[in-house]
């Protein structure tokens, strides 16, 4: 039993898989199944087959399996129209449906692996997709918490300045009879001077921020503003000096 195992194998592994099965081994592959079957004892194994036929499948699996599946119909038809060999006939009848059954189960499992891997694909895909848009959601998070601190930073300066320069101020004032009227316009300016570069900067990163196109500094109204606080700072000093 063994040897017409093997013999069968051989069959479906040599012959049948071959892409043109000439007239000569179609005839020595009808012999060998008479040789297996004819005595009507040797009762092939669907286990047997499946183990042949995946044995025989080369690099191209449904082409290899659509192969078999014609081979095996012509040696049925052949083996059909002989007038002897009965259990040769019933039993070929068996193998030709347990191949077909094979390669049937074979080729639906390889579409459906197919499948798989191309749901799997799209789903890598998707993830991928995910995972950068993830990333870029933490990033832009990331900069606008960085945007944050810095804005409540800059207003927590700018009011600590205000402060500072609203009690230096009021100091100032408050003792404005007892300075001359140049010194008084030093200061008066320096305070200006202060504020209003601090104010500049301050809505010029907010527009830094929200990316609003700006002119060059010397085109901007500060530029004069500086130019003119520091002239009058200048001759202040300088008539404070001749006193």
């Amino acid at each position: 039993m063994n040897d017409r195992h093997k013999s069968l194998k051989e069959i479906i592994i040599k012959y049948l898989s071959l892409d043109s099965l000439l007239e000569e081994q179609s005839d020595e592959i009808i012999k060998k199944l008479n040789d297996i079957y004819s005595d009507g004892r040797y009762r092939h194994r669907y286990s047997e087959i499946t183990e042949a036929v995946l044995s025989s499948i080369k690099k191209d699996e449904d082409a290899t399996l659509m192969t078999i599946t014609q081979n095996i119909r012509i040696i049925k038809e052949k083996i059909d129209n002989q007038k002897e060999n009965t259990n040769t006939k019933a039993n070929i009848e068996k193998l030709y449906d347990h191949i077909n059954l094979e390669c049937i189960r074979l080729r639906e499992s390889n579409q459906r692996m197919k499948k798989i891997n191309e749901d799997l694909s799209r789903l890598e895909k998707f993830n991928d997709k995910i995972e950068n848009k993830l990333k870029s959601t933490e990033q832009i998070l990331k900069k606008q918490q960085a945007q944050y601190i810095t804005i409540l930073g800059i207003f927590a300066s700018i009011v600590l300045a205000f402060v500072g320069g609203l009690t230096f101020s009021t100091s100032v004032l408050a003792n404005m009879h007892n300075v001359s009227f140049f010194r008084l316009v030093f200061v008066l300016c320096f305070i200006a001077l202060f504020f209003g570069n601090i104010l500049h900067f301050l809505f010029r990163f907010l527009k830094d921020i929200n990316q609003v196109q700006k002119s060059k500094f010397w085109q901007q109204g500060i530029f004069y503003f500086n130019v003119f606080m520091i002239f009058i700072l200048i001759v202040s000093y300088y008539k404070c000096l001749l006193k």
